[in-house]
Formats: structure tokens, C-alpha cells, sequence
């Protein structure tokens, strides 16, 4: 089986054997900092089929895959739906500076219009949006990665 994966707007992945067309949900990152941050992200798609960057500041670096079970994709799917990302800042907090090395959360979500990405620097995000960070959060570290 090949993925052909692309990081355009709306993305879609095709899976060779048999011409399914997949849509990403939800990317979830974590930006590096001046110390030893875990740095990685993790792209989840509409089958739950989970694409892991493991960059830096990690037990085990590398790309790694793994899946949602179906009770897991419908949880996140109705977190999605609940956080109500369409009306979030791009950015939290919203009216303050950030210190240089600050670490951020990032979450990036698609619909077939847009894709929308909000930082969360540590304070003042919605619950809609800590919910699924710690989700997703909940998902990195308990799945058996390949």
C-alpha cells in the first residue's frame, strides 16, 4: 500500500490499492524552544490513520505511524466539532507579547474550504481547543508507534 501525502490547502492523501481519497481532521505540533522541548507533530486523517514526526527532545526521533480505533476517531471527531475552532483567535493569548522561547501547542484543522492553524502559547486558549490538545496529547503518548 502507498500514501502519497501533500501539504496543500484542504489536504487529501489517495491510497494507491484502492483510490480511497482521504482528508486530514487535524494536525497537532509542538514548537521548539531554546531548551529541550519535545519538538513533533502529529497528523491525523479521516480513517484515524495517524502520521507521527517525532523531531527533537524525544525518547525515539523519526517518523512513525499508527491508528485511531473507532471509538477513539469518533471522540475526535466530536471534539472537532464541539471546539468550535471557526470562531478562535489565531494565536493565545490574544493581546499579549510572547517571550522568545515559549513554546507553543499548534493545532491545524481542515474543512474542504479552509484550513485553519491556532497557536496556544499556555494561557487564555479556549477549553474547546485544551480539550483536544490534551486528546491528542493522551493519543501521542499511548499508541504503539511503527
Amino acid at each position: 500500500m502507498f500514501i502519497f501525502i501533500s501539504c496543500k490547502g484542504a489536504e487529501k492523501a489517495t491510497v494507491d490499492n484502492n483510490l480511497e481519497e482521504v482528508e486530514y481532521l487535524i494536525k497537532y505540533e509542538k514548537t521548539p524552544c531554546f531548551g529541550d522541548c519535545p519538538v513533533f507533530s502529529l497528523l491525523v486523517d479521516s480513517n484515524g490513520d495517524i502520521f507521527y514526526h517525532a523531531k527533537r527532545n524525544l525518547d525515539k526521533t523519526g517518523e512513525f505511524t499508527a491508528s485511531l480505533t473507532f471509538e477513539e476517531l469518533e471522540l475526535l471527531k466530536e471534539l472537532i466539532k464541539n471546539s468550535e475552532f471557526e470562531e478562535m483567535a489565531k494565536r493565545y493569548p490574544k493581546d499579549r507579547e510572547i517571550p522568545a522561547d515559549l513554546p507553543a501547542s499548534a493545532i491545524t484543522f481542515f474543512t474542504e474550504k479552509e484550513e485553519k492553524r491556532i497557536l496556544n502559547y499556555g494561557y487564555g486558549a479556549p477549553s474547546g481547543l485544551l480539550r483536544l490538545e490534551e486528546f491528542l496529547e493522551r493519543i501521542r503518548v499511548s499508541k504503539s508507534w511503527k
